[in-house]
């Protein structure tokens, strides 16, 4: 079985409407993608190419796994901005001495 890495942005309060999720490496490396609350769908993040998961104010990016981040959260009327570095952890999916390993990242982001 394949892996994938990831990082997992967690939303204390997901938005009402629907909501844009940006993040950005301090090289400059960016991703985005837009969500609709309550409901699970995959994106497409056309800025990098890649996947994205939209589900129940959790958007993980697949492919992707920066050190540091900046997650700008946009919507009608309003947006948040926070930096943070996420927490990773590697897993192997078929074991722990059988490739391959991959590193999943989580970053709680407590919007006021």
């Amino acid at each position: 079985m394949g892996c994938r890495d990831s990082l997992e942005i967690i939303l204390s309060v997901e938005p009402a409407q629907v909501y844009e999720v940006s993040i950005t490496t301090p090289e400059g490396d960016s991703r985005s993608v837009s969500c609709t609350p309550g409901e699970s769908e995959p994106g497409y993040s056309p800025s990098a190419g890649t996947i994205a998961l939209c589900e129940h104010g959790t958007v993980s990016f697949m492919d992707f796994d920066p050190q540091q981040v900046t997650v700008k959260i946009t919507w009608s009327g309003g947006s948040y901005s926070t930096t943070g570095s996420p927490i990773y952890t590697s897993f192997q999916p078929n074991g722990r001495y059988c490739p391959p390993e991959c590193r999943g990242g989580k970053l709680q982001v407590s919007m006021h």
